[in-house]
């Protein structure tokens, strides 16, 4: 399957691209690596591309694993890349323009672009070097792709003049206030009548931000904060499994938060899962080889 989608990658690269790339050294650790160059959400996507060593670049660049897209799909998805134009998946476009910053380059190895997908020789020797090219990257990135429109991202907890690109999640004390937000949000709402800021208590689709927030609040020892909102027969459930493997506690015990908000926040956990990055065959080399890996969803981004 991985061939194939190459195969056919090549086939549009051969007739878009000729002269894009100069020809890597094969017998060394050298690869290549794209600067993405600073820009708004609604800008255009311009980037270069550079060839660089192993040594001089590691712990300098970010590693991008995603989906290239459906069996059927071609590139058809325009950016600048070196001057020229070049094709590329819609999904590896949007993953491009959440990544980008907006005042400073980035340099991010992907593997359609930064490997000359139409010379052979050295799409093997490129292969070869992958797992040097993710040990030796500072992050990796994981994109699991836009959610729906009808999905909540936590968006509107935020003040009205602070609408970043990205609502970040670090792992660690940081990510207290965005907690803290969510189930005062929630709390407001159950115990006193006050409508909610977030407006997915009102409105349905998937709750993908109160998903965030109850695993990561598992991650920190299961917060008071977090079973208080809990249903307490399901807390009964998910402390019978233990916070152990928090995916399984979650699945197995089926954790939702009470009221209106329940179903949502457990279809929000279903839909990061679902995800067809967690079908690819490599997720398990790009990741365990990586120093930092953080997943990436629409706005969200949390390791």
């Amino acid at each position: 399957m991985a061939h194939n989608i190459v195969s056919r990658v090549a086939k549009v690269f051969r007739v878009a691209t000729p002269d894009l790339y100069t020809p890597l050294n094969t017998g060394s650790h050298a690869f290549r690596l794209l600067h993405l160059l600073p820009g708004a959400w609604e800008d255009d996507i311009s980037a270069e591309l550079h060839e660089c060593s192993m040594i001089e670049c590691r712990n300098r660049y970010i590693t991008i694993s995603y989906t290239w897209g459906q069996p059927n799909e071609v590139p058809r998805v325009p950016i600048a890349c070196n001057g020229k134009t070049v094709f590329i998946f819609e999904n590896l476009c949007v993953a491009l323009r959440r990544l980008r910053r907006p005042n400073h380059v980035l340099l991010i190895w992907v593997d359609a672009l930064c490997i000359n997908q139409d010379d052979t020789l050295e799409r093997a020797h490129q292969v070869g070097l992958m797992g040097e090219i993710y040990s030796n990257s500072q992050e990796t990135a994981i994109w699991l792709g836009e959610p729906a429109s009808n999905e909540h991202d936590g968006r509107d907890l935020l003040k009205a003049d602070a609408k970043p690109s990205r609502i970040i999640w670090n792992g660690d004390e940081r990510d207290k206030s965005l907690r803290d937000a969510y189930f005062a949000d929630t709390e407001r709402s159950h115990l006193f009548g006050v409508p909610a800021v977030d407006r997915s208590w009102t409105e349905n689709g998937p709750d993908t931000f109160g998903a965030l927030c109850l695993i990561h609040s598992f991650a920190e020892d299961a917060s008071h904060a977090a079973l208080n909102t809990l249903d307490k027969e399901k807390v009964a459930a998910i402390r019978r499994y233990g916070f152990g493997s928090i995916w399984q506690g979650l699945v197995l015990a089926k954790a939702r938060v009470r009221g209106s908000r329940s179903s949502r926040v457990w279809e929000g956990l279903a839909r990061l899962m679902s995800r067809p990055w967690w079908q690819r065959v490599w997720i398990v080399q790009e990741t365990v080889l990586s120093r930092r890996a953080t997943i990436h969803y629409g706005m969200l981004s949390a390791p």
